[in-house]
């Protein structure tokens, strides 16, 4: 009987998920899609959560159901992102994740 080689999956840590995030930046910056810059030391992990939070305000969601969301425990940490929260900003982000085939 053949025995079946298992592969063990390793937790990636915040670093190496960084490093493969900034990779994939530097390759779109390269690729130059409708001059599109990406600042590589303004982009990390965290940033999808930032960007989640945003679409959702942009979408509609409510302020208190975002705050629970994110676990935030003062509702003014939440409201920083209605700053961000407009409808061209979420057509920018559209666009550009329709670049990224996402």
């Amino acid at each position: 009987m053949k025995k079946t080689k298992i592969t063990k999956i390793k937790k990636m840590t915040d670093r190496t998920l960084n490093r493969h995030l900034i990779r994939i930046v530097e390759e779109i910056n390269a690729d130059n899609y409708n001059d599109i810059n990406i600042s590589r030391d303004k982009v990390h992990t965290h940033t999808f959560r930032h960007t989640r939070a945003i679409n959702m305000l942009d979408a509609g969601a409510d302020l208190e159901y975002v705050r629970r969301l994110l676990g935030h425990k003062n509702i003014a940490n939440t409201a920083i992102y209605l700053k961000y929260a407009s409808s061209k900003f979420f057509e920018k982000t559209v666009e550009f994740n329709k670049k990224l085939g996402l």
